[in-house]
């Protein structure tokens, strides 16, 4: 009996501990979520675009709150992060949070311009959306770049594996390293996936994106573009 009734203990023990670690991971992950985003680093020319207080020079510290945004200059380059989750955004591109996330993900990043590099702490499910005026990147963790021009998007997966669609959700594609998918700004162009294990077909057309997706610098870790 005593067997018995230590070993029902042991299981009854053991499942407490799996439902308490589950419970802990879950609040983990929300307490991450709900997070504010910070600037952590910021290197030549770089603005802040508050929705309440309107531009100003971009610095460590400022938190970001819904609606704000970051934009840089031809040598500005601004760190944002998050827990252990960071944006990188190279020269010329801008970058912000949208003013109500209406979304079914957690997180929604809005790239308008130039160049982003996104480190995103995995999760169970798929929390973490950026969207470009001509398609959405989503995924559950992984690092990848985001590149918009006047001509359309591309995204690059650095590892993991990001689902990429069209802003109608007509067209979805899952790219994972070494990848990447481009979509031009005509709004019947299809969602294009070249790169490491994809079928060959010819050198991409240089017209569909003004800013080539990038690929981050080995010594800095900055996003650079694609040659």
């Amino acid at each position: 009996m005593f067997a018995r009734t230590t070993m029902k203990q042991y299981l009854a023990g053991a499942a407490a501990a799996v439902m308490m670690t589950a419970t802990f991971g879950s609040q983990a992950t929300a307490a991450s979520s709900d997070a504010p985003w910070k600037i952590q680093d910021v290197s030549g020319e770089a603005r802040f675009l508050d929705q309440e207080k309107g531009a100003q020079a971009a610095s460590a510290g400022t938190i970001m709150d819904a609606g704000d945004r970051v934009k840089t200059g031809a040598d500005g380059r601004v760190v944002i992060a998050r827990g252990e989750e960071r944006i990188t955004v190279s020269p010329s591109s801008e970058m912000g949070l949208p003013v109500e996330n209406t979304g079914p993900y957690s997180t929604r990043i809005l790239q308008n311009l130039g160049t982003i590099l996104l480190k995103v702490q995995k999760q169970p499910n798929q929390h973490f959306e950026v969207q470009t005026p001509y398609m959405a990147a989503v995924v559950k963790g992984t690092t990848f770049t985001v590149s918009v021009g006047n001509k359309g998007a591309a995204v690059h997966v650095v590892e993991g594996a990001v689902q990429v669609a069209d802003l109608a959700g007509q067209q979805v594609q899952l790219i994972r390293p070494g990848q990447t998918a481009t979509r031009s700004s005509d709004s019947s162009a299809p969602v294009k996936v070249t790169g490491v294990g994809t079928a060959p077909a010819g050198k991409p057309d240089k017209a569909e994106v003004d800013s080539p997706a990038a690929k981050p610098d080995a010594k800095s870790g900055d996003a650079k573009a694609a040659p």
